[in-house]
């Protein structure tokens, strides 16, 4: 999982490696021509107000900044405790981004990844493998396992943010959750069906905002736990949580039929309705 943070978060990494092991110390952790001036009157009540609006954007983004790092203190002190209190934490989270309109306005880059992933893998096997070779992405005779790196490959956004990274991260996790279920003599596009496809959308959904979650608050877990242990311990614990949230609202949003010209709105209709679960959780 890769990091960075919103309103002055975290700047650095992951949790735990995945070759992490408990004999391994936890080193290193720690601690943007000028014009004729106007009437002079007229300039500076424009200047006053630049100054008002200014000084009340200052205002706005000291109070969210604020907010964001009282979200991440309950987060930390949280972290492995009681559901009740993991739950009014990853709350807390969602409504320091501004509430769910603005988590989900965040995501553009996931949302248009989800779409993607939709419209590729959606509709008969004749039409799938017409989108694949549109994509070029070859299909014949090749594994399952291999067919589908090329398709993350086509989905993945160009690495030109953290928010892009964190996609292609969230992206890949998702492909090697599906290819340790999958056959890898099976023909690809016996494999992809409406099942699949929920399948995919699903643990990619997941990732994501979990990802999210880890990448926006874990400085703070990391100075707080002992082991090894723990940190996984409580990474399962918010990772269930989102699990049930999307288990719950996915199949709602993203159904069998859906054109592709509905496709953006029932994927943005999709990710609000996560994070509208994920603000109000008790």
């Amino acid at each position: 999982m890769g990091t960075s943070s919103l309103y002055k978060g975290p700047k650095s990494a992951v949790l735990l490696p995945s070759d992490f092991t408990e004999d391994e110390e936890n080193s290193g952790i720690g601690d943007l021509s000028t014009e004729e001036i106007p009437d002079l009157e007229s300039y500076k009540d424009e200047e006053q107000d630049k100054d008002e609006e200014q000084g009340n954007s200052e205002e706005s983004k000291f109070a969210t900044t604020t907010y964001f790092h009282s979200a991440k203190r309950n987060f930390t002190s949280s972290f492995g405790e009681s559901t009740s209190k993991v739950k009014t934490a990853i709350s807390g989270y969602v409504k320091a981004l501004g509430g769910h309109k603005q988590a989900t306005q965040q995501s553009k880059t996931a949302r248009k990844v989800t779409g993607g992933m939709f419209y590729l893998l959606s509709g008969s096997p004749e039409t799938v493998k017409k989108k694949f070779e549109e994509a070029g992405i070859p299909v014949d005779g090749r594994p399952v396992k291999d067919v589908l790196s090329d398709i993350c490959l086509h989905l993945a956004p160009a690495p030109n943010s953290l928010e892009d990274a964190l996609v292609m991260d969230s992206l890949m996790d998702a492909m090697s959750e599906l290819a340790e279920t999958l056959d890898v003599t099976e023909d690809i596009l016996e494999v992809i069906n409406k099942e699949f496809l929920q399948q995919f959308l699903s643990v990619f959904v997941k990732a994501y905002i979990f990802n999210k979650i880890i990448r926006d608050c874990s400085y703070g877990v990391l100075k707080k736990c002992e082991s090894a242990k723990e940190i996984r311990d409580g990474e399962k614990q918010i990772k269930d949580i989102v699990d049930a949230i999307v288990d719950y609202v996915l199949p709602k949003c993203m159904v069998e039929g859906t054109t592709p010209e509905e496709i953006s709105k029932a994927v943005d209709g999709m990710y609000d309705a996560c994070y509208q679960e994920a603000e109000r959780i008790k």
